[in-house]
């Protein structure tokens, strides 16, 4: 069956710069094999392991958390499109949060408006939020330099998993794609 697969802007370098890749899959599983094969390096971005997704990769099928479905053995059909969203966080309104990079240059990490606007949005949708705060982060898989909103929030795991699948469906509707760039929300339960 023939699936879309949406690559998000930080993933395009390994795609050639395209935004949607065409597979043939049965399941999530066997879509995002396919993409391996056709986007050489992306596996190391998305997965931890086999078959475990990096914590701040989420994937959508047809706008759907496939966390709320079967995870990666959710069924595609023809015409199916999954995107994969990077986890998203947030800051202060206006600017650009910067880093001083090795050279001690300042350089941008994220737009600053962008992280406010998540961290409204947890707010919104999360119950029970406290220590609520940003930080600029790195990934140890990668060299990349992101903007990390932390929280803790007092809920059930399924609760919390709703939550965010509502914030990330808020997000991606109200936040242009290039000003969600390098930003992730990470949170723990009480």
């Amino acid at each position: 069956m023939s699936v879309k697969i949406r690559i998000p802007s930080p993933l395009r370098n390994f795609t050639n710069g395209a935004d949607i890749i065409e597979v043939t899959a049965e399941n999530v599983t066997q879509a995002l094999d396919q993409l391996k094969l056709q986007a050489k390096g992306i596996e190391t971005r998305l997965f931890k392991g086999p078959n475990q997704l990096n914590r701040y990769v989420n994937i959508y099928k047809n706008e759907e958390d496939i966390r709320f479905l079967q995870n990666l053995k959710t069924p595609v059909k023809d015409g199916d499109e999954l995107s994969i969203v990077p986890a998203i966080a947030g800051g202060v309104a206006g600017k650009l949060l910067i880093e001083k990079s090795s050279a001690n240059e300042p350089q941008s990490v994220a737009d600053a408006g962008a992280v406010a606007e998540a961290m409204r949005l947890v707010q919104k949708h999360f119950k029970g939020v406290s220590d609520l705060h940003t930080e600029i982060a790195e990934d140890p898989e990668c060299p990349e330099i992101y903007v990390e909103v932390t929280f803790k929030v007092k809920s059930e795991s399924n609760d919390a998993l709703q939550a965010h699948h509502q914030y990330t469906l808020e997000w991606l509707r109200i936040v242009p794609e290039e000003k969600r760039r390098n930003i992730r929300i990470v949170y723990t339960m009480n």
